[in-house]
């Protein structure tokens, strides 16, 4: 699994239009356990947390050598709907941080010894009382090295 803090730095540099900061960052497995208990106080949003997804590597070479391994992790994002009766005006706010979301990560190497990130999927979480979740899962690659 790789370090996400150099992930979560470089999320906590995302401004809104006017130079402010755009969203709560929460970090971790854990807040995010919290922040999804029923009752869980969240406020309005937008806030994001960052989590480990996992790693699959990829089948070793019967010759032994570097195995190659890709990660992942999500970006969880909720939001409360309202401002409009559809909730339109949220809306435009969320593809605005996902774009920026994605403008700040893809193709960036949180570490030189890792490829860079791409989307692996994205989607809705979960949607119920005017909440919204959305995920956005990034995945690298990088080589395992055998021990000589």
């Amino acid at each position: 699994m790789i370090l996400l803090s150099p992930v979560i730095e470089r999320l906590r540099g995302i401004k809104n239009a006017a130079g402010g900061k755009l969203a709560h960052l929460v970090e971790g497995s854990i807040a995010y356990a919290a922040a999804t208990k029923a009752g869980a106080a969240l406020g309005d949003g937008p806030n994001f947390y960052v989590l480990p997804l996992g790693d699959l590597p990829e089948p070793a070479k019967a010759e032994g050598g570097p195995q190659v391994v890709m990660s992942q992790f999500q970006v969880q994002v909720f939001q409360r709907l309202h401002g409009s009766v559809q909730g339109f005006t949220k809306e435009a706010e969320l593809v605005d941080l996902e774009n920026r979301i994605l403008g700040s990560l893809l193709g960036w190497r949180p570490e030189t010894w890792l490829g860079p990130l791409s989307l692996a999927r994205a989607g809705l979480s979960d949607f119920k009382d005017q909440e919204l979740w959305w995920g956005m899962a990034f995945q690298t690659r990088y080589l395992l090295q055998p021990k000589s």
